[in-house]
């Protein structure tokens, strides 16, 4: 993310002439946190968060548009701190969400993409923005996935554009 504003801010900058803004301090490590505090910010922000199924949409396009479909369940740091997974999440509501969207997934029949753990601590800027090698890895690992899915959709295309 700050990666994506550095590149758009020198943008700007060579457009109109100024000179570039200044190079920003790096961000890394874990910050301190209040393992409570974030449990009770996670019960007041998201006290019905499975009522909010997108994947039924998600579905719902699979199955009445052919769109192809693809649930990545994205990694986040693992940073803890007593009962806390990291500075947004509390383990027992990393472990339930994980859960949830691999059944989900499962139940409607869609394909999923557990990604979860896929990297360390350290590809991360803070608890869920990647830094360069981190997304490198996903588009990896990501291109590795979609590749065969893509390739079928052109094959598909080709014969149905032949009759």
């Amino acid at each position: 993310m700050r990666g994506a504003a550095k590149q758009q801010a020198l943008w700007v900058a060579q457009r109109v002439g100024s000179p570039a803004p200044p190079a920003l301090p790096p961000i890394r490590g874990r910050l301190p946190y209040d393992c409570r505090h974030t449990e009770q910010t996670l019960a007041l922000q998201f006290p019905r968060w499975k009522e909010w199924n997108i994947l039924g949409y998600l579905e719902q396009l699979h199955r009445t548009h052919g769109v192809e479909v693809l649930i990545v369940n994205w990694p986040s740091a693992h940073d803890p701190v007593g009962d806390c997974y990291n500075a947004r999440y509390s383990n027992a509501a990393m472990d339930d969400f994980n859960r949830w969207l691999a059944a989900e997934a499962a139940a409607r029949d869609l394909p999923y993409l557990d990604l979860h753990d896929f990297l360390p601590t350290d590809d991360f800027f803070d608890s869920m923005h990647l830094d360069p090698a981190g997304q490198s890895a996903i588009a990896a690992r990501l291109a590795d996935v979609l590749d065969p899915i893509a390739r079928e959709i052109v094959a598909r295309k080709k014969a149905e554009a032949r009759g």
